[in-house]
């Protein structure tokens, strides 16, 4: 459940008591005492079960054990006698909790929007937002507001009466040690393990038809045996490309009860109140609010869906040149020189396509840090020139270095590569899928950042993960080698391997609902927008954004992604600055 309070942190412990009391009455169903310790926590427990020991034993003082409890949730601990605020997060980042402090108010909740309303001084964040329209998510612990952050997930904030923050805790993977065991068993149990304790009373899926949610529903109606199983997808109509049939497809060798859902893109969308809907604004909510409100109309509301986001910790999305470059010859200096020569070689020779792009990477071979930066966090050119674009490129680059030690193993590397990724693309993800689930009376489970899961995953020997076999293509029946090895060998005889082997195919529409429910937005917005001449308007050089916005607007096509992809996000940022009353 939601929550929102405010402490002012300089008042005498006595009157701290009182803003205790307060903030647990104006949260009624988000709060409880425990002792002399007032709680407000957006919980939902694994199994139908938490383990309260670990919870007592963090509410006790050892913010620490964070890892101990084993559950979704967002908590805020007052401590009226210590004057002291302490917050957490689960460690795979399911929940949310936000704060601020402007003077001497803290301000703490679990919505973004709320409690950046709750200031008085309301402005966006050059960095994330130049994040935010590069990257298409912003690197936690920031947000897309200055001065407003969330808890690192899988961590403690501890806040005192000077406003000072310490943080503590841990969320690095712990590759677990793969025994005599086969290793697809073993990961199968994980998986299957990660379903189990996530089930609610009655089930479904956001079923897609790729490998992932398919994975989902074997484990759920074969590994777990569940006598009903509901199946949601959607198409969209007018789209180029349709994965509906493939889910239907598996849907019917697995028994799943199948709903799909025909989104209009020229359907009105109230795009303000599914903003307010979500911590984070992506345009794939508006399909997943489609489906909600099937799920309402076809009375199966509080249902547990499960959905297939995936870390890819048990397959890298190398390609053949991260495979020599972060693979084979990671720690071979030389070699990987001899690569960068060969790269600017081909360079000369090839002005353009595959072999262009070839060289382009194999002449990043020896600066790691910059490869990684450039080619394993998906990045839209347009802005990197521009100088809030400079400072996003430097944060990302800088965290690299932090975080990712390349003298190590390529498989400590790779984990080491998800973990950044894991708090900057994944979570943004996780934000707008459950948030939207959640507004309709709905669970989202994301089975595949279950911890245990994910340290098993993040154990399997490289050489194994990389393996790639022959399939088909996403969008068609032509052989194709297809990665995800040891997932589909795992499940390999539960369905046909016209399923199992096919490629994963991603349905491009963005560009679909730009020209229809989201262009009446972009014409009202962009004719007089708010952030144009203001210092983020000038520092990401907005202007011809919004000028290319307006000039294409109704007209683009599925070739533009980028362009469409920038232009929605632009979108987003004018709806917020309006709504919220955001300065820059």
């Amino acid at each position: 459940m939601n929550f929102l309070f405010e402490v002012n942190l300089a008042l005498p412990k006595d009157d701290w008591l009182t803003q205790a009391n307060e903030a647990i009455k104006a949260n009624l169903g988000s709060g409880f005492k425990f002792e002399d310790t007032f709680v407000l926590a957006d919980l939902k427990s694994y199994c139908g079960e938490t383990d309260y020991t670990a919870l007592d034993k963090w509410l006790s003082g050892a913010v620490d054990a964070t890892s101990d409890i084993d559950a979704e949730y967002a908590i805020a601990a007052i401590y009226p006698s210590r004057r002291e605020i302490v917050l957490a997060r689960d460690w795979s980042g399911i929940r949310n909790v936000f704060y601020t402090i402007e003077g001497h108010r803290l301000i703490v909740g679990s919505n973004v929007y709320q409690v950046v309303s709750a200031r008085n001084d309301r402005r966006f964040s050059l960095i994330s937002c130049a994040e935010f329209l590069m990257y298409e998510y912003v690197a936690e612990p920031k947000t897309l507001f200055e001065g407003a952050f969330c808890v690192p997930r899988g961590k403690s904030v501890v806040i005192d009466t000077g406003g000072n923050i310490t943080i503590k805790g841990n969320n690095k993977l712990i590759a677990s040690t793969i025994g005599g065991e086969n290793i697809y068993n073993g990961l199968r149990k994980s998986i299957t393990s990660a379903h189990q304790k996530r089930l609610g009373v009655v089930n479904g899926i956001y079923l897609s038809g790729g490998i992932d949610s398919t994975v989902m529903a074997i484990a759920l109606k074969r590994d777990l045996g569940l006598e009903r199983v509901h199946a949601f997808t959607f198409r969209t109509k007018g789209a180029e490309q349709d994965e509906s049939g493939e889910a239907e497809n598996v849907a019917k060798q697995l028994g799943l009860e199948y709903n799909c859902v025909t989104v209009d893109p020229n359907r009105k969308v109230d795009l303000y109140s599914m903003l307010e809907r979500s911590n984070f604004p992506y345009p794939g909510a508006i399909m997943l609010g489609c489906l909600g409100e099937h799920i309402s109309n076809s009375n199966h509301q509080g249902i547990t869906l499960f959905a297939g986001q995936d870390t890819r910790l048990h397959t890298p999305p190398y390609n053949i040149v991260d495979r020599y470059i972060l693979h084979h010859y990671l720690d071979n200096n030389l070699i990987r020189e001899a690569l960068k020569i060969t790269g600017l070689v081909v360079q000369r020779i090839f002005r353009s396509g595959r072999n262009r792009k070839g060289g382009d990477r194999l002449s990043q071979s020896t600066d790691l840090v910059s490869y990684v930066a450039k080619y394993l966090y998906h990045c839209h050119q347009l802005g990197v020139q521009t100088p809030g674009g400079t400072l996003a490129t430097k944060d990302l680059l800088d965290t690299i270095r932090e975080n990712i030690d390349f003298s190590k193993s390529p498989r400590e590397v790779f984990n080491n590569i998800v973990s950044v990724a894991w708090d900057r693309q994944y979570t943004s993800d996780i934000a707008y899928m459950g948030g939207i689930t959640r507004s309709y009376g709905n669970q989202c489970s994301l089975p595949f950042y279950d911890r245990d899961l994910a340290n098993y995953s993040a154990s399997i020997p490289m050489d194994l993960a990389l393996r790639t076999t022959v399939g088909r293509a996403g969008h068609g029946g032509s052989k194709k080698r297809v990665n995800k090895f040891v997932l589909r060998e795992a499940y390999k005889n539960e369905l046909t391997p016209h399923m199992i082997y096919r490629d994963k195919a991603v349905c491009i529409s963005n560009h679909l609902y730009l020209n229809g429910c989201m262009s009446k937005y972009v014409s009202d917005l962009f004719n007089n927008p708010a952030l144009i001449d203001t210092e983020i308007g000038q520092q990401l050089n907005l202007a011809p954004l919004y000028q290319r916005g307006l000039n294409k607007n109704g007209k683009w096509e599925m070739h533009d992604y980028e362009q469409v992809v920038e232009t929605h996000n632009l979108l987003f940022l004018e709806m917020i600055a309006n709504k919220f009353d955001i300065k820059s």
